[in-house]
């Protein structure tokens, strides 16, 4: 049995649990030659995933919005996004604590900011035309957020960390089949400065500008904030012509 939990805690841990369900477990311990699971492993099993994914006062595993919500925002467009709660808001930026979520997420390295942010998109965007382990179709959600750290230099490689916001109502997310994408997840209270703004962005140079003006506003109000890096949201196809919607994140310290 010893073994089994071993076994088990691994697949938990390595594989971060939300991609895995109670069958799959079983499937993959039953290649090897330990211990029938019995009750105590499935009872492991159902404690690990509420402690990822947290539960309300009666068990119930956590949503992404509350109940009696107003929820999405018009620049969602009626597509599933993660629920904030809004709490400062200015001309130059907004501060958002956003619920627990699941994104699933994939990083690229590379100098040339189109090639590497379009590498990303079409890996994550596989996965949901059905690349993951249950050959299963996923709906779009928004907004799709790219972590940037610059590198150290002009001709060094950046790093893109690139994600789509994970709707918990469809229940954990499959496994995906490529390696390189992984289902993450965001801290409890994870709280960001957010800068909005209009239009197409079809250079990093665009991002970076807005960027550099919400780096502004908070440095002059003395805010605290992460400045190793930076998140782009965009929240609309490429097929959109008005009413665009990006957003520019700071993580607060």
């Amino acid at each position: 049995m010893q073994d089994t939990i071993y076994l088990l805690c691994l697949v938990l841990h390595s594989c971060q649990l939300a991609t895995v369900s109670s069958e799959d477990i079983l499937k993959y311990l039953s290649k090897f030659p330990v211990s029938k699971p019995d009750d105590s492993l499935m009872n492991l099993w159902e404690s690990e995933v509420k402690k990822i994914v947290g539960t309300d006062n009666d068990g119930i595993l956590l949503q992404s919005v509350p109940v009696g919500a107003k929820w999405p925002p018009p620049f969602c467009h009626k597509l599933k996004c993660p629920y904030y709660d809004l709490l400062e808001s200015t001309e130059d930026y907004e501060l958002r604590r956003y619920n627990y979520s699941l994104w699933v997420t994939t990083n690229v390295a590379g100098i040339d900011f189109k090639q590497a942010t379009y590498e990303a998109f079409m890996r994550l965007f596989k996965y949901i035309q059905g690349n993951n382990e249950k050959g299963i179709k996923i709906e779009m959600t928004v907004p799709v957020t790219t972590k940037l750290i610059p590198g150290p230099g002009p001709a060094c490689e950046n790093n893109f960390t690139m994600s789509f916001f994970v709707d918990l109502d469809m229940g954990f997310p499959p496994r995906p089949n490529d390696t390189r994408v992984l289902i993450t997840r965001t801290p409890p209270n994870y709280t960001v400065y957010v800068r909005s703004f209009s239009g197409f962005t079809p250079s990093e140079e665009r991002w970076t500008t807005q960027a550099e003006a919400l780096y502004r506003a908070l440095s002059k109000k003395g805010h605290s904030f992460e400045t190793e890096y930076y998140f782009t949201a965009g929240y609309d196809s490429p097929f959109r012509i008005f009413n665009r919607h990006n957003e520019i994140w700071f993580l607060k310290k």
